[in-house]
């Protein structure tokens, strides 16, 4: 299970997604801190195939964790080498034009 938030501004939209044993947590790395927070990435439940559809929908992606980043490298949207870890966390951004 996923967690997701679309943020919206105008016609521009961000799509949030981190998995649900990220979601409210803390992840560090040397200087990097990276908190999974519950008002960035949202609290509505989301499922494999209606993360699928979002990924597609919307050019503008940040993910936290490894299944939901692992799921949009299978999909396409990410390209392994651009996949950060930070404590234990995969982290992802998408820009599509």
């Amino acid at each position: 299970m996923y967690y997701t938030k679309i943020h919206r501004k105008g016609e521009s939209a961000v799509l949030a997604v981190c998995d649900s044993d990220s979601h409210n947590k803390t992840f560090e790395d040397g200087d990097i801190r990276l908190f999974v927070d519950p008002s960035f990435y949202g609290r509505k439940e989301t499922g494999e195939e209606e993360l699928i559809k979002l990924l597609k929908d919307i050019g503008i992606i940040n993910l936290a964790g490894k299944g939901c980043v692992d799921l949009a490298i299978s999909e396409g949207h990410v390209d392994a080498e651009s996949v950060i870890d930070i404590g234990g966390c995969l982290h992802a951004q998408v820009y599509r034009i």
